[in-house]
């Protein structure tokens, strides 16, 4: 059943023999909200798991922990063929789809706003205002800027969890079953042969003794464990049934600062079209892009100036954003090249050059408009600039 973990006692080795010195406990169970129970909705586990995680980011950057919605998005998914609601308590919905879906919207009422009721109910999104964004925005203090997969083996999880809970997907089996005590290390040692894949929030590690465990959200509300959370034993055992082969993600949010932006004049390679930005006062720099939202917002100004339309000389085609790689694989925002690098990243298609562009043709939906690509430095072309206010 999704949802359910069922739990067993068997002791197995921990699952790496390698040092972890360099891995530090870790339990963020005070800065989340209590765990939730999917009830009958059981393609809520990925709302849950993702609403879990970013209330936790929520907390720590503004202080003030805030139940969100998981219901609006069980309720306000739209098919992107159809345009028709979709019911995710039945469909279900990927973990990347979500985490796209809040990051192009950067909405997301209130708990207390838009309560869960463990079903799809159609029409309660346009009842409630929802969908119009007349409940109060639980996100408005930050920005979800993106997401990072944590690859590999359960040592990247590890370290993930340094930086805050994961959003991990696990394999669940019959030998998970209560546990006589709450505070038991137990193992899943019938995962692989009867399995149902399930997502959830990990809020920790800890080494305990030599008796390594990962802190795990069961899904099924304050029943199971310590208060829906379970030891789940750091073994070779559990390393077949979770994580590193099935996927994990850790989101990336940062305090909202808004955007301002204008269009440039004339066509200008890249470094004259910065200073041409900055020579319009305090603040103005080559466009910063931060989510999503934003990509919008500028693809949607630069279309109405000058059309979507493919014009034969290239240069007509791309529009210069202040983006720039500084390091292998690491790309930043001009004014920030010291910082830890830009977030959002949008680009379609391998880069060969170092300064990015925005591309004025959409050759897809609407929400593929404002790809990003690449040219040398000399280029001349359109450009945007902004400055956070």
């Amino acid at each position: 059943m999704i949802g359910l973990l069922l739990l067993s006692l068997l002791h197995i080795p921990p699952s790496t023999s390698t040092e972890q010195t360099n891995i530090t406990d870790t339990d963020w169970r005070d800065s989340m909200t209590p765990v939730r129970s999917v009830g009958s909705c059981g393609g809520a586990v990925a709302p849950i798991a993702i609403v879990s995680a970013l209330e936790w980011h929520i907390a720590s950057i503004t202080g003030q922990l805030k139940p969100l919605s998981v219901q609006y998005l069980v309720d306000c998914g739209v098919d992107r063929k159809s345009g028709k609601e979709v019911d995710r308590c039945d469909h279900g919905v990927s973990v990347t789809a979500l985490i796209k879906q809040i990051m192009t919207e950067q909405y997301l009422p209130y708990e207390k706003d838009y309560e869960y009721v463990a079903n799809y109910e159609a029409g309660r999104c346009e009842e409630v205002g929802a969908r119009e964004r007349k409940l109060p925005n639980g996100l408005e203090g930050v920005w979800l800027n993106g997401f990072s997969t944590v690859g590999g083996e359960p040592e990247n999880i590890r370290k993930a969890l340094m930086k805050g809970p994961t959003i991990n997907m696990i394999l669940t089996g019959k030998d998970f079953v209560h546990p006589p005590l709450p505070s038991a290390v137990v193992t899943d040692t019938t995962c692989v042969k009867t399995s149902e894949p399930e997502l959830v929030p990990f809020a920790g590690w800890q080494s305990n003794n030599g008796d390594p465990y990962f802190i795990v959200g069961a899904n099924s509300g304050e029943r199971i464990g310590e208060k829906g959370y379970v030891r789940y034993a750091d073994n070779k055992q559990n390393e077949k049934c979770m994580i590193a082969r099935l996927g994990a993600y850790q989101l990336n949010v940062s305090p909202r600062k808004e955007v301002e932006y204008q269009i440039g004049k004339g066509k200008l390679n890249f470094k004259e079209a910065r200073e041409w930005c900055r020579s319009q006062g305090e603040g103005w720099e080559l466009a910063h892009i931060p989510t999503a939202q934003h990509n919008f917002e500028l693809y949607d100004l630069l279309r109405d100036k000058f059309g979507d339309d493919k014009k034969q000389d290239g240069t007509f085609n791309f529009y210069w954003i202040g983006l720039v790689n500084t390091a292998p694989g690491k790309w930043s925002w001009v004014g920030e090249e010291g910082g830890e690098g830009a977030d959002f990243l949008r680009f379609d298609k391998k880069i060969k050059y170092r300064f990015a562009v925005m591309k004025k043709v959409n050759k897809g939906s609407e929400d593929m408009r404002g790809m990003w690509n690449a040219r040398a430095e000399s280029t001349r072309l359109r450009f945007a600039c902004s400055r956070y206010i």
